[in-house]
């Protein structure tokens, strides 16, 4: 935490990690620098899943969460539904049934006394990739949408090679809740940029028309504009 607010000049962190997620790891009861928790997969992300649950399963996985069987349940959904739709359906999931968390986030991008901003969830691949995607098409929205899109995947696919050292470690994390060592799940799977750009040009338009749809005015995303274009020219 000293590195990031010394060395990297860190004033803001967005933590995108579900009140699960906390409960599993330590958390600090205080930072030396300001953090926002934003439990991203909310109640109306999380309730979707549920419906897509086989009614059976799903009496089943109220049954474990009234013994306290949490993890166990978790695993259902990751069985029946999250391994089945892979991270691009989660992307999906999450632009439709997570607006007002992605709207908060991006209110503190539109702030520049925010900056630097550092956003994570536990993995850093899906939420987190999710958020920056967003913040990266929306910031070279005037540029070449192909050369674009080509430096936002060759990015993106960096992440396996930044995640390598603690993959074990990600795996053993992610039995726990169900999810099998081919699901796919701990990796950044190619494509999953094109997949996810596609699927907001075919409902909204364009990232830009995406997030006024969640809520962002427009003088938001232009001041998101000049924020990240700022920081990024005096090094952050």
């Amino acid at each position: 935490m000293e590195t990031l607010r010394t060395d990297l000049h860190v004033k803001t962190i967005l933590d995108l990690r579900t009140k699960s997620e906390h409960d599993r790891r330590t958390v600090p009861a205080q930072s030396i620098i300001t953090t926002h928790q934003i439990h991203f997969l909310s109640n109306k992300f999380n309730h979707q899943l549920l419906l897509s649950l086989p009614w059976y399963t799903l009496i089943y996985f109220l049954f474990l969460l009234m013994i306290r069987k949490r993890d166990k349940a978790i695993g259902l959904i990751t069985r029946y539904v999250m391994q089945p739709m892979g991270l691009s359906g989660v992307a999906r999931r999450c632009l439709m049934y997570c607006k007002p968390e992605i709207k908060e986030v991006f209110t503190y991008f539109a702030e520049e006394r925010s900056y630097p901003i550092l956003v994570h969830c536990t993995q850093g691949k899906d939420r987190t990739g999710l958020t920056i995607l967003l913040a990266l098409m929306l910031a070279l929205d005037k540029e070449d949408p192909t050369d674009v899109r080509d430096a936002v995947e060759y990015d993106y696919m960096l992440t396996n090679a930044g995640l390598l050292p603690v993959r074990e470690e990600m795996l053993a994390e992610m039995r726990t809740i169900g999810f099998s060592d081919d699901s796919g799940f701990v990796d950044a799977p190619k494509g999953w940029v094109e997949d996810t750009l596609d699927f907001i040009e075919e409902k909204w338009g364009n990232v830009p028309s995406y997030l006024l749809d969640a809520g962002l005015s427009k003088d938001q995303l232009e001041k998101i504009r000049q924020n990240l274009r700022h920081n990024a020219i005096d090094g952050y």
